[in-house]
């Protein structure tokens, strides 16, 4: 082989590899690799610093023992300065230790973007407006991140907010998925209901599914003999808010049954490809159920959205409380939750 071809191969190589994505998980699995190092690295200086730490502190704890009730009061003095230094350099090494745990969780998570589909439950009315407090909940935490938010699918609700709601989050770093997959659950939000002349208190559920967008779904191939398109009018609010043509779109997975609507672009190959995307997204999501050998898929999860299957409970009044059932975690800024500004703390004693 002349030196000439062997070149030419190795460009085909690269080539191939490029196109099938294979260096660009090798860049990724050296990245975490490196990554996993350091933190490995920081662990062990920090677990030196702590050990150290310790011990110059039961050394300043014995002499201060030594001393107490003796003439060397000075010297007590100065070890209680001492120890006030030392446990305030421990709370800062645990304060650490707790973020590093926090990163490690999130390293160990799959990294993407995702769809969160909102639906509504037990409660009616009640119920169709908790969606949209909800959707307001994630679109603020959201951009709080300086993540992408889009809401790909809208089901008026009859009097108020949504039957439905779909948000399609999306950032470079791929936290949105990590951090909102636990999300997966029954919402219940109580509080005196602003539709409710009697002004007495009501309960409402809406039902949270979150579905991932990742590579790994990107990959999960689709014949187009697989899919059933129907396009529609995307609705508004009248005027020159109503599409005059049909630019939304319904993709049905002929399989698999699952359905999704896109309607967030103002063209039809844009909401196409959106829809497309999301579907991709369930699948995947079913087949890691599977994996799990759950009995059901993970829309299953909250079948029935009502009473007694909450993750979490909003309450408003009389006194305002968030409580995540799941790790006891809870709060009385239930407006800062539902703004999305005081949602991470919730959020990241799930990872942790």
């Amino acid at each position: 082989m002349t030196q000439y071809d062997h070149i030419k191969r190795s460009v085909a190589q690269i080539d191939s590899d490029l196109q099938e994505g294979r260096v660009t998980r090798l860049t990724a699995e050296q990245k975490a690799q490196l990554a996993l190092k350091d933190t490995i690295d920081e662990l062990g200086s920090l677990v030196s610093k702590m050990e150290a730490t310790k011990d110059l502190l039961e050394l300043c704890w014995a002499e201060s023992e030594r001393g107490s009730g003796s003439e060397n009061e000075p010297e007590a003095q100065d070890n209680s300065e001492l120890i006030r230094v030392c446990e305030g350099d421990l709370r800062v090494l645990h304060l650490r230790v707790e973020e590093m745990k926090l990163e490690t969780a999130l390293r160990a998570e799959d990294l993407g973007n995702c769809f969160i589909e909102i639906q509504s439950g037990a409660g009616g009315t009640e119920s169709m407006d908790w969606v949209e407090m909800l959707g307001d909940m994630y679109e603020g935490f959201g951009a709080s991140q300086g993540w992408s938010v889009d809401t790909v699918h809208q089901v008026p609700g009859d009097m108020a907010g949504y039957h439905k709601l779909v948000l399609h989050m999306r950032h470079a770093s791929g936290l949105p998925l990590p951090y909102l997959k636990g999300e997966t659950g029954v919402h219940r939000l109580i509080r005196i209901s602003p539709f409710d002349s009697g002004e007495k208190r009501h309960t409402s559920f809406a039902g949270v599914t979150v579905f991932p967008e990742t590579p790994e779904a990107e990959a999960i191939v689709i014949r187009k003999d697989e899919l059933k398109a129907e396009t529609m009018r995307a609705s508004g609010a009248g005027g020159q808010s109503v599409n005059c043509r049909a630019t939304a779109v319904r993709l049905t997975h002929i399989p698999s049954g699952i359905a999704v609507h896109c309607r967030a672009f103002s063209g039809q190959i844009a909401n196409y490809n959106a829809a497309l995307q999301m579907i991709k997204a369930k699948l995947l999501a079913q087949q890691q159920e599977d994996k799990k050998k759950e009995r059901t898929a993970i829309a299953s999860q909250i079948a029935e959205v009502s009473f007694g299957r909450q993750i979490r409970t909003y309450t408003l009044d009389p006194s305002p409380f968030v409580k995540d059932g799941r790790t006891n975690v809870e709060t009385t800024d239930a407006e800062g939750v539902l703004s999305g500004d005081a949602l991470k703390e919730l959020l990241e004693a799930t990872l942790i």
